[in-house]
């Protein structure tokens, strides 16, 4: 009971009050799907072709990333801009409530449910709701983009869509893959950041935490490599996607035992804590 007294706290400090930061989460889809709405227009006058794509190729389009970085003097790297953007946005929604209620509440909250642990567990839990509502209030953004747009609302990729503005290999995936690939990834690898987040600011400020992700976030938007975080829930560095790509059953492994690790060394950590200094 005291348990969900302290998710409760978290949810309604933490999440319903900061409900401003994640707007960002339909801007940047709205921004990705008016992007993506404007270049099919422009094929379509191109290669006279039918239709405006469909709801997957909106979702794909603002959750697969970029490939890595080849040097060429013949054409520019595009940087992911979309695809940093709504990571980062997210990092900076999660980022100021552990610590500022730790600085605040956190004695008398510790005090009275008598356990860290619960406080830790909280946090956890908070954190993976928050990605939840982040990345459904993209999806929500991306449907209302796809409908302006005029695009078919139907779990199909277009194959114009894909050869185009992603992989051809996207069309050979069946659907729960396909789902596995820009839903559960992407959400995955967003939490695992947020809790090591959180794990950092248990000993650096949070400003510095941020800073670090962000470093991390970009590096991976250039590489492709599995020491890279950001690249095991980046679709468009998958073998079922690039080809020579990551392989996804061990980005899952990753992005699960990282969130295992940050969960545990978390909870180490803040047993450690004098939450006294904080207050």
């Amino acid at each position: 009971m005291k348990g969900w007294k302290l998710l409760c706290h978290d949810i309604r400090e933490g999440l319903w009050k900061k409900r401003g930061f994640y707007l960002f989460s339909i801007f940047v889809a709205m921004l990705s799907g008016i992007e993506l709405g404007n270049q099919i227009t422009a094929l379509k006058k191109v290669e006279k072709l039918d239709g405006a794509g469909s709801l997957m190729d909106y979702w794909i389009y603002l959750m697969q990333g970029k490939e890595p970085y080849q040097f060429s003097l013949d054409q520019m790297y595009e940087f992911p801009v979309i695809w940093i953007g709504f990571f980062l946005f997210f990092f900076m929604a999660v980022n100021v409530h552990p610590i500022y209620d730790l600085e605040h509440w956190g004695y008398q909250m510790v005090t009275r449910v008598k356990s860290r642990g619960a406080w830790w567990l909280s946090k956890c839990i908070w954190c993976l709701l928050c990605c939840l509502a982040y990345f459904a209030l993209a999806a929500f953004a991306t449907l209302l983009m796809a409908v302006a747009n005029g695009a078919k609302i139907s779990m199909e990729p277009t194959w114009y869509v894909m050869e185009s503005f992603s992989e051809q290999r996207v069309m050979e995936l069946s659907l729960p893959m396909l789902l596995i690939l820009t839903v559960a990834a992407p959400c995955l690898m967003a939490y695992f950041f947020a809790l090591l987040q959180m794990v950092l600011s248990l000993r650096l400020h949070s400003l510095v935490s941020f800073c670090i992700l962000t470093g991390v976030v970009m590096a991976s938007a250039y590489a492709r490599s599995y020491f890279l975080p950001g690249n095991w829930g980046m679709p468009y560095r998958m073998d079922l996607v690039a080809g020579k790509g990551l392989h996804v059953g061990m980005c899952f492994a990753l992005l699960l035992s990282g969130i295992f690790l940050c969960i545990l060394i978390g909870k180490f950590l803040f047993d450690r804590q004098n939450i006294l200094e904080k207050v």
